[in-house]
C-alpha cells in the first residue's frame, strides 16, 4: 500500500477583513450596547454600522444589510471625510460573502476602493473572493497590492499563504505564513496553516512541530488533527496518525475526507477491512466522492475484487477524478479479467 495514489485535497480556509466575530454573549452585549446607541443618536451612521457588525457577527446577515443600507445613506448625507463609508462597503462586502452574494461583495469592495485606492483591507478582501472564484492572476494582484500598501498587514500575508498553498507554491506559501507568524506570534491558526503548507511540501517533522503548537492553543479544531495525522503518516507513525484522524472524527464526525484518509493509513498497514470501512463511510456521507470511490477502487483491486474495482474506478472517473481515468485508460479493464 505505500505505493498507492492515494489522494488528501488541499484543505483551504480563506480569511477576509472587516468584521470581527466574536462569540454569542460578548455579541449579544455589543447588540444590545450599539442598539441603545442608535436609538440616542439615530443620525449618526458609525452606531448603524456597529450594530450591523453585531448582526452580522450572529449570522443575522438580513438584519446587517439593513443597518448597512441605514449608515450609508447617513455617511452620504456627510461632508469630509469618507472613511466611515468606506469602512461599511467593506463590511457590507463581507456580508455578501457570507451570504454568498459574490458580485454585489466585488462592487462594494470596488467601491470601497474608488474611496481610497490606499487602503489595503478591500484589496484583500475583494483578492480572497477572486481566488475563490477561479479568478486567480486578479486575487494575487489584490493581494501584492495589499502588502505593497501594507507589508505588516497580517490578514493579507495570511491570505496570499492561502493563494500560494492551493497552488502547490509550499515555498513562498511558508515565507507569508513565516512572515505573519513573526507579526503575531500568539496566532494559533498561523502556526496551523503553516504546518499544513509544511506536509504538502513533505517537511512533516517541521509539520508536527508547529501543529502541536496550534492544538495546544486550539484543542477544537479538527483540521489541525487531519495535517498531523498527514504529517504523522508521511513519516511512517501510522498509530499516532490514526489516533489524530480519531479525533478529529470525534471534533467533526460528518466530514467524508477525514473518513478517506484514515482509510488511507488503514490501507498503508494492509487493514483492508478497516480501510474499507472508511471508504464506504465517507461514500455514505458524500456521494458524490471522486476520492472515496478511487480509493475504494484501488483496495478492491489490491483484494482481488476487480468487477468492484473497476466499477468504482468508471465511478470516481465520472466525478471527475483524473487518475481513475489514467486507470481506465491504462488498460484496468482487460488486465482485471
Amino acid at each position: 500500500m505505500n505505493k498507492l495514489l492515494f489522494l488528501a485535497p488541499l484543505m483551504i480556509i480563506l480569511m477576509l477583513a472587516g468584521a470581527t466575530f466574536m462569540r454569542n454573549n460578548v455579541l449579544k452585549d455589543r447588540i444590545s450596547y450599539w442598539g441603545d446607541v442608535v436609538k440616542k443618536s439615530p443620525g449618526k451612521p458609525r452606531g448603524y454600522n456597529s450594530l450591523g457588525l453585531a448582526y452580522a457577527g450572529t449570522g443575522r446577515f438580513d438584519k446587517a444589510l439593513e443597518l448597512y443600507e441605514k449608515a450609508l445613506s447617513l455617511y452620504q448625507m456627510r461632508r469630509g471625510t469618507k472613511e466611515g463609508l468606506y469602512n461599511v462597503y467593506v463590511n457590507r462586502g463581507l456580508a455578501y460573502v457570507k451570504m454568498n452574494f459574490y458580485d454585489k461583495a466585488i462592487d462594494d469592495y470596488n467601491k470601497a476602493i474608488s474611496l481610497f485606492p490606499d487602503f489595503a483591507v478591500a484589496y484583500n478582501n475583494r483578492g480572497v473572493v477572486y481566488a475563490s472564484h477561479d479568478r486567480p492572476e486578479e486575487a494575487l494582484e489584490d493581494f501584492n497590492k495589499a502588502l505593497i500598501l501594507n507589508p505588516n498587514y497580517v490578514e493579507a500575508l495570511h491570505s496570499r499563504g492561502y493563494y500560494y498553498l492551493s497552488t502547490g507554491r509550499y515555498d513562498d506559501a511558508i515565507r507569508d505564513f513565516t512572515a505573519a507568524i513573526r507579526l503575531n506570534p500568539d496566532d494559533p491558526s498561523l502556526y496551523g496553516i503553516r504546518g499544513s503548507a509544511y506536509e504538502k511540501k513533505g517537511e512533516h517533522v517541521r509539520a508536527i512541530n508547529d501543529l502541536d503548537r496550534a492544538i495546544s492553543a486550539t484543542p477544537e479544531e479538527p483540521f489541525y488533527y487531519v495535517n498531523r495525522g498527514l504529517a504523522y503518516d508521511g513519516t511512517g507513525q501510522f498509530l499516532k496518525a490514526i489516533r489524530d484522524y480519531n479525533t478529529a472524527i470525534l471534533l467533526a464526525p460528518k466530514t467524508a475526507h477525514t473518513y478517506v484518509i484514515r482509510g488511507i493509513t488503514y490501507g498503508k498497514q494492509r487493514l483492508y477491512d478497516n480501510a474499507l470501512k472508511d471508504f464506504n463511510q465517507a461514500i455514505a456521507l458524500e456521494p458524490d466522492s471522486a476520492e472515496g470511490y478511487f480509493n475504494r477502487g484501488y483496495v478492491f483491486h489490491l483484494t482481488n475484487m476487480h468487477a468492484a474495482a473497476l466499477a468504482d474506478f468508471k465511478q470516481a472517473c465520472s466525478l471527475g477524478e483524473k487518475t481513475a481515468c489514467d486507470f481506465l485508460r491504462r488498460g484496468f479493464k482487460k488486465s482485471s479479467r
